[in-house]
């Protein structure tokens, strides 16, 4: 079984199985975690990026149904 390793704390469990004290189980559930950690980061940057256009978007576009000016309002209800 040849998976990428990870640097640092999460690679013990590929050296346990590469020295042969460690069990494919152990790399596969790293292996899962690890890629349930790098697609969460994907998807909070996807997020991230979404969340600045949006933004960007905003600034520049009026928004509808707002008025400008300082007219006062009528007191009539559409109730």
């Amino acid at each position: 079984m040849r998976v990428a390793q990870p640097d640092g704390a999460n690679a013990w469990p590929f050296l346990r199985y590469e020295v042969g004290v460690g069990t494919s189980l152990e790399v596969l559930h790293a292996s899962e975690q690890l890629l349930r950690i790098e697609s969460q980061y994907v998807e909070a940057l996807f997020d991230y990026h979404l969340a600045l256009l949006t933004f960007e978007t905003a600034k520049v576009a009026p928004v509808s149904g707002l008025s400008t000016g300082s007219s006062a309002s009528t007191g009539t209800s559409s109730r």
